[in-house]
């Protein structure tokens, strides 16, 4: 009798909670400070680029070498990349976080109340996510440009567009980077600036 009794006060409601060990999206942006935290891990993500770039670049010509002789880098030496090859994927994956990361901001951007910090932080999302575009159209070509958040149900992003496409969601960031971001003496060292912009633009 005891046990009908138990059973019978635990509703779908007492069973269905809210995580405490993680925050949704939808929770996490509230404040100013909130979204700060999110434009600094645009720059979090943006340090991984150059440790991949490098292979990329430097181990297809005289400048680098790897060490052995063999395996995924020794493919970049020889111009022999298999489509497997991992730091050619890092290299994509790490790209299309920032602009991930980048994305995420720019959507959530309006809970914000400092308007002056608010368009800052439009312009280095903005930047951000026009370098990494940039990134790998020069690596790759066409690529998939994605100008939104999306999840892996959003498969209409996942096509690869004409490299002019990239382009021009590229130039048009970089114009609104321009437009919004300080100049370099004004803001703290190795945050994006408005010479940066220009400079890729």
């Amino acid at each position: 009798m005891a046990v009908i009794g138990l059973t019978a006060s635990c509703g779908k409601e007492d069973l269905d909670l809210a995580p405490i060990s993680a925050i949704s999206e939808e929770q996490f942006f509230n404040t100013d400070a909130d979204v700060l935290g999110a434009v600094i891990a645009i720059y979090d993500g943006l340090q991984t680029v150059p440790l991949r770039e490098f292979t990329l670049a430097e181990m297809r010509s005289d400048n680098a070498k790897s060490n052995l002789g063999e395996g995924e880098y020794k493919q970049l030496e020889t111009f022999d990349v298999a489509p497997t090859n991992s730091v050619v994927n890092g290299y994509w994956s790490v790209n299309y976080n920032v602009i991930y990361r980048s994305n995420l901001v720019l959507k959530n951007i309006d809970v914000m109340s400092d308007l002056a910090k608010k368009e800052n932080y439009i312009g280095e999302a903005k930047f951000a996510r026009a370098l990494c575009h940039f990134n790998l159209v020069r690596a790759f070509g066409d690529v998939p440009v994605i100008d939104q958040v999306i999840t892996n149900t959003d498969r209409e992003f996942f096509a690869k567009r004409p490299a002019a496409d990239a382009y021009t969601l590229i130039e048009n960031d970089l114009q609104e980077a321009i437009e919004k971001l300080p100049l370099k003496s004004a803001t703290t060292f190795g945050r994006a600036s408005k010479q940066a912009a220009q400079g890729i633009l």
